[in-house]
């Protein structure tokens, strides 16, 4: 017979617990809602799909009734400056006259009381030009992150009122993973530890980076927050990941590949050192994704043995072997 063309792997030690598959969600680690700060009618709005630095400006509302009552509190300061400047010129020719015996201390203290109350109005005034001033940089909605614009809650010509939803940004780069594990679970992780993450079509591993420390008795769940390490993921997308039910324990594990399923039990094919091989049956026990506990039913497996992980199905006795690089 010809030579067959295998692949090989070791068999290791490996830290296995039991555990369970939990719903998981990747979400954006910036996102928000921008609202209107002031009243006014919707300018511009920047088109859903757009991509924006922090600091841009992603809406803009009509400013031209407050630019009218900044030039009517602009005026106001003036005049106001106007009637303090006069006033103390007349409080100090008072005290001149005073001096001369020509002036009484009760004019001088009335028109005091006169300056004062103009500064006070001055100050009362300067600080309403202040509140429209305000008023007209928040006109313009700035984004606080980089991010991209996903959503409108009003349209361009529409009145906006303090408070009121105007345009959603989410950061589709920076992202983290949300699940909710059951208390009973909860225990077995740590901050730190890396979990994998899977989906139909793809695997990666996210890391620990958060327990929120409090569960709710009617959900009968703890929340988790992780760093995303491994894979290709789109913010809003479902995965589950591997949440360990007990106490990781080491265990002789072989690549799951390694296993050969007969009716008759499991087995794993050993490669010699002279080339020659071994049917060793087995029992498996915990495992991952990946890998798998097996224990040596007959023969003898050892860390550090070699095990066909590809080209085991058809081996015949006695078929000399040829190892895939």
């Amino acid at each position: 017979m010809p030579p067959a063309v295998v692949e090989i792997a070791q068999v290791e030690k490996t830290n296995l617990a039991l555990s369970v598959d939990i719903p998981a969600n990747i979400v954006s680690q910036d996102y928000a809602w921008f609202s209107a700060e002031t009243t006014g009618k919707i300018r511009t709005i920047v088109d859903i799909g757009t991509k924006v630095k922090k600091g841009t400006i992603i809406a803009k509302l009509q400013t031209t009734t407050l630019r009218a009552q900044r030039e009517e509190q602009k005026n106001a300061v003036d005049a106001a400056g106007a009637r303090i400047d006069y006033l103390r010129n007349q409080v100090k020719r008072l005290q001149e006259l005073r001096n001369q015996n020509i002036a009484s201390e009760s004019q001088i203290e009335e028109t005091q009381s006169q300056l004062n109350l103009a500064i006070s109005s001055q100050a009362t005034t300067q600080a309403r030009l202040m509140q429209v001033d305000i008023g007209i940089a928040a006109s313009n909605i700035r984004a606080q992150f980089d991010g991209t614009v996903t959503e409108h809650g009003i349209q361009v010509g529409e009145w906006a009122s303090p408070g009121q939803r105007i345009i959603r940004l989410v950061n589709l780069a920076e992202k983290e993973l949300i699940a909710r594990v059951p208390l009973n679970t909860i225990r077995f992780a740590k901050v730190d530890d890396e979990f994998t993450i899977n989906t139909i079509d793809q695997q990666g591993a996210a890391t620990i980076k958060a327990i929120v420390p409090f569960g709710e008795i009617t959900d009968g769940v703890y929340e988790i927050r992780m760093d995303l390490n491994k894979g290709d993921w789109k913010v809003g997308e479902s995965v589950t990941i591997q949440v360990p039910q007990s106490a990781a324990q080491a265990v002789t594990t072989v690549p799951r590949d390694a296993i050969l399923l007969r009716s008759g039990g499991s087995s794993v094919v050993k490669l010699n050192s002279d080339k020659s091989f071994t049917r060793i049956a087995v029992t498996t026990g915990l495992g991952n994704k990946q890998r798998i506990e097996v224990r040596a039913v007959d023969g003898e497996l050892n860390i550090g043995d070699d095990v066909i992980i590809r080209g085991a199905e058809r081996l015949q006795d006695g078929q000399e072997i040829v190892i895939k690089e």
